[in-house]
């Protein structure tokens, strides 16, 4: 089984190209070891419809759950990438909607 889910925040804007109409954010999670808290970044790529929803919606620091799987680079096998395939926001609809109409 290929299944990510991660939730976190963003930790700038999301990045569109509109010619491919894809999506690139990263996610800033809090990971415990022991007493601390240690932050990971987890670089996420969405396509499509879902690409052009995370352009309009999300914005740094929006809190969000992010489902989809990874894959690996077949020429650089340690390059691993995190692909959405599914987004659930997460910040209190109130707060989303003062940057525009949510679209749920």
């Amino acid at each position: 089984m290929n299944k990510t889910i991660f939730i976190g925040r963003l930790t700038k804007d999301v990045e569109y190209n509109e010619e491919k109409k894809y999506a690139r954010f990263t996610l800033a999670l809090n990971e415990r070891a022991g007493d601390k808290k240690i932050p990971l970044y987890i670089n996420h790529i969405a396509f499509g419809s879902l690409a052009e929803l995370a352009k309009k919606y999300l914005k740094k620091g929006s809190k969000v759950l992010v489902e989809g799987k990874f894959t690996q680079n077949q020429e650089k096998r340690e390059q691993i990438s995190f692909i959405a395939e599914k987004i659930e926001f997460l910040d209190p609809k109130d707060k989303t909607q003062e940057n525009g109409d949510f679209p749920f």
